[in-house]
């Protein structure tokens, strides 16, 4: 799926179970808000993503056992992990373009 929210700051939702499909989000932009169901994307507490359950890195791969969303700044990929550094591999739900300033501030849990 391709999703451009237009002008004005945007909200995407992700409500649907992983299934290694993902969306493309051609126009995020600082400002605008990734929004996951709990129920889905379990392990994370309800309201702005905490610090420590997110991660910016070039690998997509978690670095610690707590991290829960990682952004690969060089593909644009976001990912959810399951169980941070364990052996459960993370699933793509969503990329956005590369090298952006994204921030667990970006990201809204409900």
């Amino acid at each position: 799926d391709v999703l451009n929210g237009g002008a004005g700051r945007d909200r995407f939702v992700f409500a649907a179970h992983l299934s290694g499909d993902f969306a493309v989000i051609g126009d995020f932009k600082s400002g605008e808000t990734l929004e996951l169901d709990g129920d889905i994307f379990t392990g994370l507490g309800p309201g702005k993503l905490a610090l420590a359950a997110f991660e910016v890195n070039t690998t997509g791969l978690a670095t610690e056992a707590g991290i829960r969303i990682v952004y690969n700044s060089q593909t644009g990929a976001l990912l959810y992990d399951g169980d941070g550094s364990g052996s459960e591999a993370a699933v793509q739900f969503a990329t956005l373009s590369p090298a952006m300033l994204l921030s667990n501030g970006n990201i809204l849990v409900f």
